[in-house]
């Protein structure tokens, strides 16, 4: 667990440099393979499709072995927001188009991405059909299990998104983002609650946030 900025700065330039590899990803047309996989993927459609926001604590495990907490609010479409405890440096957040990531302990700017060029764009879409997506996706279940794989084929960039699922019912339990380096960041959501009304969208004020970070580099 981190302890400090010091220990926090090797994950927030890791964290910003794997985000940087996936904003330049290319996905490629989607394949399904197996007779039955439309049908296997139809129920996760529909979870998917029944999420219109979600409020969560989330723990991340580094290639490294560090953990991370904090917080994710998501609502559809297009926002997303991930704050980090201890002691809090490193903001993502999305929307109107554009994910930024804010490492609040450097006075270095934003980096930014248009969010359609990351696969967390997975998660913000408004409507899914998997049948219509730029991914190549695989299925792996077991009996209280699923992981559905997001799959770039691309030899130039081989990054991966893996979607962990708790099955009977059916419900996102959290995720992995794989480099080509064979790096991974697992993320496991805790305590989710699905459909929150949020009160204000204020959380998803992404000009603001990148205005206070230029405004603390300026001064």
């Amino acid at each position: 667990m981190s302890k400090g900025k010091g220990a926090l700065r090797p994950f927030v330039a890791k964290c910003s440099h794997f985000l940087r590899k996936l904003a330049l990803t290319i996905f490629l047309p989607m394949t399904l393979t197996g007779p039955s996989m439309s049908e296997d993927l139809s129920s996760f459609e529909t979870h998917f499709n029944s999420i219109f926001s979600l409020k969560s604590i989330f723990e991340q495990t580094n290639s490294d072995g560090s953990v991370s907490n904090g917080r994710i609010w998501l609502k559809k479409p297009g926002k997303i927001r991930f704050e980090y405890d201890n002691p809090g440096s490193l903001l993502v957040i999305a929307n109107s188009g554009f994910l930024a990531v804010i490492d609040k302990i450097s006075n270095t700017p934003p980096q930014r991405y248009f969010t359609k060029h990351t696969p967390l764009s997975f998660l913000v879409e408004e409507n899914i059909i998997f049948s219509e997506t730029n991914f190549k996706l695989f299925l792996k279940e077991n009996e209280k299990r699923a992981n559905l794989a997001i799959l770039n084929t691309d030899s130039r960039n081989l990054n991966n998104l893996v979607l962990h699922f708790k099955l009977d019912p059916i419900e996102i339990s959290g995720w992995t983002l794989e480099t080509s380096a064979g790096e991974k960041i697992k993320v496991d959501l805790i305590e989710s609650e699905f459909n929150a009304v949020f009160e204000e969208d204020s959380i998803f004020g992404i000009g603001g946030e990148i205005q206070k970070q230029m405004k603390k580099i300026s001064n």
